[in-house]
């Protein structure tokens, strides 16, 4: 009995200094191992709860992003196996809590292309809604960028779904925005019409329903189609574009995004209003918000003081700026430009970058707004028309319905469409003008049958 208790005193002996003399590194490293595994399975575990109520009436589709990120669409059903035009829901979850940047882009690619809009509502959760404004089938089409900054390369979907939709038929004209000069349109498939061989692009802009496109207007602009019939909510066309006058002259205004624009609508010119002469549209050259006449000749500076309506477009400054920057200085050369035409009556619009968000320099972080899948510096343009930082002659002239479902393709499409619309805001411009009785002449502005004399032609200095 004695010896069978020495007997197991030793073994209990031998097994505390056996394990005592296990290397202190060994240890180490086997706890090392075991908080990065903890660590990991924390990092990429999927969110089990969504902020997406299972609803009936709905019909939900979770699609694998990549590792660790979901995309979860609530679809509203109709009756049989159709889905309505919505608005449906869609939540991006992302379970990397160290995934500071992360880059994606969603659409729907069916007879219409539809951009789903995401807005940032925590580190870990995207939300948005979306409407599917005409019948047919429909693919989910998404790209993933990963989560740093500047990177430019891609992930398809791995899987997608199959979605039929049925559109109850809807007023044409109904407008995407309140007070909207626009038609609510849409980016719609070509490749079943009777002009597919007619060199059309896959896609044009046009009222969202089947139809023969024989009974449009087929315009050329920037190597590109826009066609021309329901332009615009007004029953007259491009209301009263062809009655601008000679002293109410319309300048375009920014970097390389603005002459592009400014040709293109030259293009379009003699095909829409062949009266009107080149010289009332001027184009000025601007690279920085702060010293944006530093290449101006005297001349430049002097004709600017004749422009009575501006479309500023600046998406490829010299410097890139920061979202803080950009901000302020974009409100800073706002302030200016009010001063350059000083009269209440004289409008100023700031067009949205068509730059794809994944492919700028410019407004990156930090980030003074929440973010959304939109061009960082629209978020920043959108900002402060929804804070009312501008007087009320300062319009955004918002053309994210048409780049965003594009993203980085047909450039062209998108200018073209854009340059249409300059048409229409400029014609309404004149008429409102006309309508308060007002008009530019050679010997000054006559309003309501008062004449005020032009602008006197001295340089602004006071940009800085």
């Amino acid at each position: 009995m004695l010896a069978s208790f020495k007997r197991n005193n030793s073994m209990r002996t031998v097994y505390r200094y056996s394990f005592a003399r296990i290397p202190y590194q060994c240890i180490v490293i086997g706890l090392i191992f075991l908080h990065a595994t903890v660590i990991f399975l924390l990092r990429f575990s999927y969110v089990e709860e969504t902020e997406l109520m299972k609803e009936e009436g709905y019909h939900y589709e979770t699609l694998e992003v990549s590792r660790g990120v979901q995309l979860i669409l609530k679809l509203h059903n109709t009756a049989g196996n159709a889905y309505s035009a919505g608005p449906h829901e869609a939540l991006l979850q992302i379970a990397d809590t160290t995934c500071q940047y992360p880059g994606f882009w969603i659409r729907l690619v069916g007879h219409c292309l539809v951009n789903i809009e995401l807005k940032q509502e925590s580190d870990r959760m995207w939300k948005g809604n979306f409407a599917i404004p005409m019948s047919g089938p429909y693919k989910v089409d998404a790209r993933w960028y990963g989560c740093e900054r500047d990177r430019t390369e891609w992930r398809p979907l791995s899987q997608s779904i199959d979605m039929l939709v049925h559109v109850e038929q809807s007023s044409p004209n109904e407008s995407g925005e309140p007070n909207s000069l626009f038609l609510n349109k849409a980016w719609v498939s070509t490749l079943s019409s009777t002009l597919s061989d007619k060199g059309l692009p896959d896609y044009v802009w046009k009222l969202p329903k089947q139809e023969d496109l024989s009974a449009y207007t087929m315009l050329e602009a920037a190597n590109s189609v826009v066609l021309v019939d329901d332009s615009n909510t007004n029953p007259n066309g491009f209301y009263k574009f062809h009655e601008l006058g000679n002293y109410e002259l319309l300048c375009f205004m920014g970097s390389d995004s603005a002459f592009k624009l400014w040709e293109t609508f030259l293009q379009l010119r003699p095909q829409i209003s062949a009266g009107q002469r080149p010289f009332k549209f001027h184009y000025y050259n601007v690279s920085n918000f702060v010293h944006p006449d530093v290449d101006w000749e005297l001349e430049t500076k002097q004709r600017l003081r004749k422009c009575k309506h501006i479309l500023l477009s600046l998406e490829e400054p010299l410097r890139p700026l920061s979202q803080a920057e950009f901000k302020s200085q974009l409100t800073t050369f706002v302030g200016h430009l009010l001063k350059v035409m000083d009269d209440s009556t004289f409008p100023i619009r700031l067009l949205t970058f068509n730059e794809p968000p994944m492919n700028t320099n410019n407004c990156y972080p930090p980030f003074v707004l929440p973010r959304s899948t939109d061009h960082p510096c629209n978020d920043v343009i959108k900002d402060l028309f929804r804070t009312r930082a501008f007087p009320e002659r300062v319009h955004l002239f918002d053309n994210t319905d048409l780049s965003n479902p594009q993203f980085d393709q047909n450039a062209n499409d998108i200018l073209a469409a854009v340059a249409l619309r300059v048409f229409i805001v400029v014609g309404k411009q004149v008429s409102d003008w006309r309508a308060v009785g007002q008009k530019g002449m050679i010997d000054g502005l006559h309003r309501n049958g008062i004449v005020e004399p032009n602008f006197d032609l001295i340089p602004y200095e006071g940009w800085v």
